[in-house]
């Protein structure tokens, strides 16, 4: 990792006291990353537009970099088992819970349980395509969509 950075492992280490620490470092810049592509999300005046937005955000984070976001999600769960980086998990249930509130969308469907549901989908269905080298985004953005609001039991028409 030095030899990428161009400097030598001793100077990292001058900044990080460990690997770990290195890896919660990329795993806070990713999240930021991440968190900054959702900052315009409450724009939308419906809530399929919200959530299109978010599943068109999460696969272009992840097919901008599918190997270093595949293997952080796995660190992200070995460093914060504890559950202390909550932050991620939380602005996602709050994003797709103010899609969800939006009356385009079923009132059936307006709880934390059901938001939690639609992440772990986007999530395994984002993930399952990356580590399969699958990097067609528009593809896998109809996908993910069909899944979503199949699950929210309302059409895809006006979205792909």
């Amino acid at each position: 990792m030095a030899n990428l950075a161009g400097v030598s492992p001793g100077s990292i280490y001058q900044y990080f006291p460990s690997r770990d620490a290195i890896t919660r470092a990329l795993i806070e810049r990713e999240t930021d990353l991440l968190l900054g592509d959702f900052s315009e999300l409450n724009a939308f005046s419906s809530g399929r537009e919200g959530l299109g937005s978010l599943i068109g955000a999460m696969v272009n984070r992840q097919l901008k970099r599918p190997t270093l976001t595949c293997l952080l999600n796995i660190e992200r769960k070995r460093l914060f088992a504890d559950d202390r980086d909550k932050r991620l998990k939380n602005e996602l249930v709050r994003i797709v819970l103010s899609c969800l509130e939006r009356s385009d969308l079923p009132a059936t469907a307006r709880h934390s349980p059901a938001a939690a549901d639609l992440i772990a989908i986007i999530g395994g269905i984002v993930d399952s395509a990356a580590q399969r080298g699958d990097a067609n985004a528009p593809l896998l953005i109809s996908r993910v969509r069909r899944a979503i609001f199949g699950y929210l039991q309302i059409t895809c028409d006006g979205l792909e």
